[in-house]
């Protein structure tokens, strides 16, 4: 073997060498989206939670089953009024934070990538089944979802929304759909 032919091989072998160091860059690359992906769900989860650290008092309508009613019309400033609209802030947290779900889901959906980075295949569903949870727990936020059901939200959060509350509060659910939300 003379020396243009040793040359050739090494760049042969170079070249393979690169190109798998640069495969296995792009599965790290996507390994590390997919858990910044859930990070930041967690930290906006975190946020929401933190609100029930300074108002422990609301904690039971978005937990607990316990119906809040919204004030008499034109009150903004008794203790009722002020409860739900702090309330209803963070049900627009929660919701936010749902939406946020189903778009990064749509943005890295690729069942071939997930396979071959070995991502966490069930970190969809248990964002889902949260939200199901949390759907199931509160009249109050299950009723603020139909409420803003705007087609402007992923599909699939309203699609999760409708079955949830048809099943677990079918009462909101006939209320909404009979004022053309649902």
């Amino acid at each position: 073997m003379n020396i243009d032919e040793k040359i050739a091989l090494a760049g042969v072998i170079v070249s393979a060498f690169g190109f798998a160091v640069l495969i296995f860059q792009l599965f790290h690359g996507l390994r590390l989206m997919r858990s910044e992906k859930i990070a930041r769900i967690y930290s906006e989860l975190h946020q929401v939670h933190h609100a029930f650290v300074e108002y422990p008092e609301l904690r039971p309508f978005f937990f607990h089953k316990v119906s809040l009613s919204s004030p008499p019309e034109g009150d903004h400033t008794s203790d009722d009024a002020l409860l739900y609209y702090r309330a209803r802030a963070i049900a627009e947290m929660f919701f936010d934070v749902f939406e946020h779900i189903f778009i990064l889901k749509a943005e890295t959906k690729s069942p071939i990538l997930d396979d071959l980075t070995q991502a966490p295949t069930n970190i969809d569903e248990s964002f889902e089944a949260y939200i199901q949870n949390t759907l199931s727990g509160s009249e109050f936020i299950s009723a603020y979802m139909m409420e803003v059901n705007d087609s402007t939200y992923p599909e699939g959060l309203a699609r999760l929304v409708r079955v949830t509350v048809l099943r677990e509060w079918p009462e909101v659910f006939a209320q909404y759909r009979n004022n053309g939300n649902a």
